[in-house]
């Protein structure tokens, strides 16, 4: 491959950008980050949808792990969670209204889903630091 690529930061995302980049009939993807909604491959709201997926598990693993371990740090754990939850929650649903009414239904889901993938992803860089 070369560096037209799809570049992406996690193994799993390395692998299915491999894998589903070259499924691509227009030539080669261009180097846009993990944002695989954005290529104009087929398969590349397969490879989202996947890739969010397997991102979602890593969270819940981090964090349940963190909670195992109890104390102070689970207690804030828990609270956060919901905290963040609520306001991703609320965040995605002003996001779809204004995607609705100014693209209609597919831009709404976009705009809604991006709040979702943004809040994953931030926790899962924090969640992996130490300490």
């Amino acid at each position: 491959m070369n560096g037209d690529h799809l570049l992406c930061v996690d193994s799993w995302n390395q692998t299915l950008c491999a894998l589903f980049s070259r499924w691509t009939v227009w030539g080669p993807v261009p180097n846009r980050g993990c944002n695989m909604s954005r290529s104009r491959s087929p398969w590349s709201g397969f490879a989202d949808a996947v890739s969010f997926g397997l991102a979602c598990q890593q969270v819940m693993a981090l964090r349940l792990t963190r909670i195992a371990f109890g104390g102070t740090r689970a207690h804030r754990e828990m609270t956060r969670m919901v905290a963040e939850k609520v306001g991703a929650a609320a965040q995605a649903e002003v996001a779809a209204a204004i995607g609705m009414a100014t693209g209609g239904p597919a831009k709404a889901a976009a705009a809604a889903g991006q709040v979702y993938r943004r809040a994953v992803n931030k926790n899962k860089r924090r969640l992996r630091r130490p300490g």
